[in-house]
């Protein structure tokens, strides 16, 4: 559907050609109006909010082209609120572009920054095929998260924000440690704090790698506490490498636990064992119910 006149809104300082009329050719051809502003609802509910500086239409088309915009999208949990430097809307189809110096934020604290969106009404998605990176929510104890990859698309329906492919950057943790980050895809919460990495997801902190399929970073309290991987994990650290079928980070103990079939090999020595526990920077290893266990350089059988 489109936008019926009743959901349109203009603001009381708007002024258009035909407020003052002029028998020149441009003036019969052209609609501009200054501080333009569309309200689009829903069965009584907003969808969106839509103002720009400046707007101007051809006489017979359904399209304003734009400038100096912003534009807030409405779910029913979130608030999605993106401004950039020109776009244009089509009032019947609801259509709209926002280009230039593009910036996207949602209600919970992340930032998106791309040169282009656009929105699809009938999938109710806004969507970037560009370059995207995103900051994470300023209130992180540590560090804030730090993000580029390619393309965009945020879901209002399920309120979830997506990075498309190469995803790649970092976030500091607590002694100024930096984890970097890499995945084939990124999703974010519009809700809550929530990040899940997917597809070839390789972590890396100090000298420790450890590279799965799937990742889920678990905050408490403001701080990212612990991290779940699965998927095939491989580790890799200067002197041990292993692989599981699971594998637990508690960032703030610098422990990595490894489950599920876990098998380390450092030096000449083989861990098996139920769990494999390893931290301290990688200068302890526990094995439970092992085969052999290794302590400090010490092998116990």
């Amino acid at each position: 559907m489109g936008l019926e006149p009743s959901e349109v809104t203009f603001s009381s300082d708007a002024s258009t050609s035909q407020n003052e009329p002029d028998n020149s050719p441009k003036e019969l051809e052209a609609q501009t109006i200054k501080n333009f502003h569309i309200v689009d609802t829903k069965a009584q509910k907003k969808e969106l909010d839509l103002w720009a500086l400046e707007a101007h239409k051809p006489m017979g088309s359904p399209e304003w082209k734009m400038e100096e915009v912003k534009a807030q999208f409405y779910s029913e949990n979130s608030t999605y609120t993106v401004t950039g430097k020109t776009g244009a809307v089509d009032e019947v189809k609801k259509t709209m572009v926002i280009e230039g110096n593009v910036k996207l934020a949602s209600t919970n604290g992340y930032i998106f920054y791309t040169e282009k969106l656009r929105y699809n009404p009938e999938i109710r998605k806004i969507i970037s095929d560009d370059k995207v990176s995103l900051e994470g929510p300023p209130e992180e104890k540590e560090g804030r998260l730090y993000l580029e990859g390619i393309g965009l698309v945020v879901d209002m329906d399920t309120n979830l924000m997506t990075m498309q492919s190469h995803v790649k950057g970092f976030k500091t943790m607590s002694d100024n440690r930096v984890m970097n980050i890499s995945s084939e895809r990124g999703e974010f919460s519009g809700k809550k704090k929530s990040a899940v990495f997917k597809n070839n997801v390789v972590i890396k902190v100090d000298l420790m790698r450890v590279r799965g399929n799937y990742a889920m970073f678990q905050y408490k309290e403001g701080r990212l506490d612990t991290m779940y991987m699965d998927g095939g994990i491989h580790m890799q650290d200067q002197d041990k490498s292993g692989s599981a079928g699971e594998a637990i980070v508690y960032f703030t103990e610098d422990k990595y636990i490894f489950r599920k079939k876990p098998f380390v090999t450092q030096n000449d020595n083989e861990l098996i064992g139920d769990e494999i526990t390893i931290f301290n920077k990688g200068q302890r290893v526990q094995v439970k119910n092992a085969k052999i266990e290794y302590h400090n350089s010490e092998t116990k059988k």
